[in-house]
């Protein structure tokens, strides 16, 4: 080989390593970044993990208040009976009419059961905001889940509202 021909090679050689020390530096950065990204994830992992951990008296107290509150899970049939039932009641105490009663989900998890039906009322705004207003609570650990309220274009102070009502029971079905 001549000396102008191992010149060659070695410029060669040289402008190779050089291409390759700019792919590695790249992919080596790209590496860093996923790393790093990784490193604040799991450090954010554990700031909530101390936080929660913190806050595991309360969480405890609650589940024990649940635990002695919430009433016995009374079977399918019955919880749904009983919802529909107490709904009526009370809206007809309200001075409201009641249509379209239907149940839309039974939930469940390892923390509660619940039964979830869907009505419609019609009466004065006035009338529907109280009934609202008294058929969720913690004693009967009833919530209205949404409401929709749409105007009565012949009545000017009455409203149709459409109402998701979810009681909530406890895990547990009771033994017969």
């Amino acid at each position: 080989m001549t000396t102008r021909e191992k010149q060659l090679g070695a410029g060669m050689v040289a402008v190779l390593g050089l291409v390759g020390l700019v792919f590695g530096f790249s992919k080596v950065n790209a590496w860093r970044e996923v790393v790093e990204r990784r490193a604040v994830a799991i450090e954010l992992e554990e700031v909530e993990a101390g936080q929660l951990l913190a806050e595991r008296g309360l969480w405890e107290q609650r589940a024990a208040h649940l635990d002695s509150e919430l009433p016995a899970y009374p079977g399918r049939g019955d919880a749904v009976a009983e919802l529909l039932s107490a709904l009526e009641e009370s809206a007809r105490a309200a001075g409201l009419e009641i249509s379209n009663q239907r149940i839309t989900e039974l939930e469940a998890s390892p923390h509660y059961r619940s039964s979830v039906c869907e009505l419609e009322v019609q009466g004065l705004f006035d009338a529907v905001g109280r009934w609202i207003v008294t058929i969720q609570g913690q004693r009967p650990f009833r919530e209205v889940g949404e409401l929709r309220l749409v105007g009565n274009k012949q009545q000017k102070a009455a409203v149709t509202g459409t109402v998701r009502v979810v009681q909530y029971y406890q895990p547990k079905e009771e033994e017969s």
